[in-house]
């Protein structure tokens, strides 16, 4: 009940109000990494990056095989410029999680610090693995929809 009252504060963006029954919710209804996750959210969303990081890291320790929690945590980092930070976090999660999921948000973080042949190279790989993911990659940068040398190369693996 009261993490679903901290999910409808969320949704009207209440972040104060959602933070307080998210952690009313752990508190009465036990660790559930999805509370985490949820609270790590708020928190962000409030502009602590600390507090969402470390709730996030529970959501992680709690149920490591979930990929989003991983994507989340290197998404955060990577809009606080902490990019070696969100890097190391995805490859631990590449070691956790099995599929492309995370590679594709690997992709998207190696271009986003301008390593642009890493990303072209795991690309590739990533269209190769799991061709049906690559929009996943235009989720997390839509900006790369422009770029030519992505396009190709997934007009290539189409053809």
């Amino acid at each position: 009940m009261f993490f679903s009252i901290g999910e409808c504060y969320a949704a009207e963006g209440q972040w104060m109000n959602a933070i307080q029954y998210f952690e009313k919710a752990i508190e009465v209804e036990g660790e559930q990494e999805e509370y985490y996750a949820a609270l790590g959210e708020a928190y962000f969303n409030m502009g602590n990056t600390e507090m969402a990081v470390e709730h996030l890291e529970e959501a992680i320790a709690l149920n490591e095989l979930e990929a989003r929690y991983w994507i989340l945590l290197a998404t955060f980092l990577m809009e606080k410029d902490q990019a070696e930070a969100a890097m190391d976090v995805l490859e631990a999660g590449m070691e956790a999680v099995p599929g492309t999921e995370i590679l594709y948000c690997r992709i998207a973080c190696l271009f986003a610090i301008g390593q642009r042949n890493a990303a072209l190279y795991w690309l590739g790989e990533a269209l190769q693995e799991d061709f049906g993911m690559y929009p996943s990659l235009f989720e997390l940068m839509p900006d790369l929809q422009a770029d030519p040398e992505v396009m190709a190369m997934i007009k290539n693996f189409v053809l």
